[in-house]
C-alpha cells in the first residue's frame, strides 16, 4: 500500500503547528515553572499552610495541562514518522497511518484552544450561579437544565465540582443555583458561558400545548485565593442607613436599624443588621480579603 501525499501534507502541517504552538506557549519558560513548583512542593514544611499549598498544587496543575498533552503529542509524530518510513514495506503499518494522523490532529486542536485561554484566571477554578428569569416554571425548569449540563461537562472533562448553593422551585426546577468548578483551566472554558441563556420548546407545564420562549442567567467569576488584598478608601464607601417605622422616641436615637455598605468603585454592597452608634466601626468586612482604611 502506497503512501499517500495527503497524508505527507497533513504530517508536515501537523509538525509547523506544533513549531508555532511551542512559541506562542513559551514552553521553555513554563517548563521552568513546573521544575521550580516540583522543587517548592518537596521542602519541608510545604503543607503547613493547606491553604497556599493547595493554590500552589492548583497551579502546577494548570501548567501539567499544557505541557504534558505537548509532549504527548511530540511523541506521537515521531510516532508517525516511523509509521510512515515503515508503511513503505508493511502493508498493515502502512493501514494504521489514517487513524494516527486523525488522533493528532483532534489532539492538537484541543491544545491549541487550551493555548488561547492565557488570560491571567483562566487557569483558575470557575464560581457559576444560574438564575431562573423571565418564563414562569418553564424558566425554572431550563435552570435547571443547565445546572445538570455543567455538571455534566464538568465530569465528563474530570473536573471536581462543588455545589455551594441550590434554590428550589415549589413546582419544578429551581429558582437559583451556585457552584464551584475545579480543575485546569475551568475558569477559560466556562467564562463564555456567562449572559442570558434562551430556550423555546413546547411547554410541557402548557396544558395548551403552546410554545414557550424561557430565560436563565448565567454569572461566571474566577476562584480567588486570599492570597489578593483590596484596599478600599473612605471616600469609595457609600453607608445607607435605614430607619423603620414603630416605636419612636429614646429607642429610636439610641440604636439604628440594618446598615448597607457599598462600594462607588467595585459597585458591591453588603448588606447587615448591627447596631450603630455615633462611634461607627471603621472597618466593614466584605467577601474576600477586602478592608476599608480609615
Amino acid at each position: 500500500m502506497p503512501i499517500e501525499n495527503d497524508w505527507l501534507n497533513r504530517t508536515q502541517d501537523i509538525k509547523t503547528r506544533l513549531a508555532q504552538l511551542q512559541n506562542s506557549l513559551d514552553y521553555d519558560d513554563k517548563a521552568a515553572q513546573v521544575k521550580t513548583i516540583e522543587d517548592q512542593m518537596a521542602a519541608a514544611g510545604f503543607w503547613d499552610d493547606q491553604e497556599k499549598a493547595q493554590s500552589v498544587v492548583g497551579k502546577l496543575k494548570s501548567l501539567n495541562a499544557i505541557l504534558k498533552p505537548f509532549d504527548e503529542l511530540l511523541k506521537n509524530v515521531e510516532d508517525l514518522d516511523l509509521l510512515l518510513e515503515m508503511g513503505e514495506e508493511d502493508e498493515e503499518l502502512c493501514a494504521e497511518i489514517p487513524e494516527k494522523l486523525a488522533g493528532i490532529e483532534v489532539a492538537l486542536d484541543d491544545l491549541e484552544t487550551k493555548a488561547l485561554l492565557n488570560g491571567p484566571y483562566d487557569g483558575n477554578g470557575a464560581i457559576v450561579t444560574i438564575n431562573a428569569r423571565d418564563g414562569g416554571t418553564d424558566a425554572n425548569d431550563w435552570a435547571e437544565m443547565l445546572l445538570r449540563m455543567y455538571s455534566l461537562w464538568a465530569k465528563d472533562k474530570g473536573y471536581d465540582i462543588e455545589l455551594i448553593d441550590r434554590q428550589d422551585n415549589e413546582e419544578a426546577g429551581i429558582n437559583s443555583a451556585a457552584f464551584i468548578v475545579r480543575g485546569p483551566m475551568a475558569y477559560g472554558y466556562l467564562k463564555g458561558e456567562a449572559g442570558t441563556h434562551r430556550l423555546v420548546r413546547i411547554s410541557p407545564f402548557n396544558s395548551e400545548g403552546k410554545r414557550q420562549t424561557s430565560f436563565a442567567a448565567v454569572d461566571v467569576s474566577p476562584e480567588i485565593d486570599d492570597s489578593i488584598n483590596i484596599d478600599i478608601r473612605d471616600e469609595d464607601v457609600r453607608e445607607d442607613t435605614m430607619r423603620a417605622s414603630g416605636a419612636g422616641g429614646q429607642h429610636s436615637t439610641s440604636t439604628k436599624p440594618p446598615a448597607r455598605f457599598g462600594s462607588r468603585t467595585f459597585r458591591r454592597t453588603r448588606s447587615f443588621t448591627a447596631r450603630m452608634n455615633a462611634a461607627s466601626t471603621k472597618i466593614a468586612r466584605w467577601p474576600g480579603k477586602c478592608c476599608v482604611r480609615g
